[in-house]
């Protein structure tokens, strides 16, 4: 039985860091996808696009955060809201 359990364990540990790995990844995604996106629909100094970039990705981190409750299983999952990011791009209309 001991054995199962660190199997059990060690599948757990490979797929938080899969997940973590898959998180990080998506993270880096948006953030160039949303410089990406702002770039097109205005005229902005680097600094202000990635003002905006790291502004959705402290949207997103808070809303990954508040859906770990909803993990149904023990390990992390790497989910994102399904709301819009409109309190992370307050007032960068340009």
């Amino acid at each position: 039985m001991k054995q199962a359990e660190k199997e059990s364990q060690a599948l757990t540990a490979k797929t938080d860091d899969l997940e973590a790995k898959w998180a990080r990844e998506r993270r880096e995604d948006l953030w160039l996808i949303t410089v990406a996106c702002a770039s097109i629909h205005g005229t902005r100094t680097p600094a202000e696009l990635a003002d905006f970039a790291d502004r959705v990705l402290e949207e997103f981190d808070r809303r990954f955060r508040q859906d770990q409750p909803k993990a149904k299983r023990s390990g992390k999952q790497a989910r994102m809201g399904d709301g819009n990011l409109q309190s992370a791009t307050a007032g960068t209309s340009g």
